[in-house]
């Protein structure tokens, strides 16, 4: 699927991450003292890119925002849907945001005695492989960005 990225930011979770990423190369270049470039924005991608889709991910699943690159018919499927302490539904969304992959998550949940049917219906939709895009796609926009600026 091309990834069409001249949407406004809010429509495309390269840019929003790009936006992110810029955000935290101005605050460490501050602190140090000079402009570090490319550096950190590799840098925020190594640490935050792959918990950076997830949320995103969520977002898009409440409805919050919407992400062209997720389905469009998956958008604000579970809206209205309130998060419990202590719910399987909090417990399996906080095992996603914690970066449980799909095998990682059926040992766990077996483990944890959760509803087998229900757990893994909650965890399909949350679709871990739907957030493994890659980093590549920032570092060239903010390329683009930087020699433009």
């Amino acid at each position: 699927m091309p990834f069409d990225c001249d949407l406004p930011a809010s429509d495309c979770i390269f840019v929003s991450g790009l936006t992110q990423a810029l955000e935290h190369k101005w605050i460490a270049s501050q602190a140090y003292g000079e402009d570090l470039g490319m550096l950190l924005i590799r840098d925020w991608c190594q640490r935050h890119w792959r918990t950076f889709q997830r949320f995103r991910r969520i977002e898009h699943l409440f409805g919050e925002s919407r992400f062209h690159q997720f389905p469009a018919s998956e958008f604000g499927v579970w809206k209205g849907r309130v998060r419990e302490q202590g719910s399987l539904f909090d417990i399996i969304l906080g095992a996603f945001e914690c970066g449980m992959e799909n095998l990682e998550f059926v040992n766990w949940a077996c483990l944890q005695r959760l509803p087998q049917a229900e757990s893994y219906e909650l965890f399909t939709l949350l679709d871990p492989n739907c957030v493994r895009m890659d980093q590549a796609k920032i570092l060239q926009l903010a390329k683009e960005r930087l020699v433009l600026a």
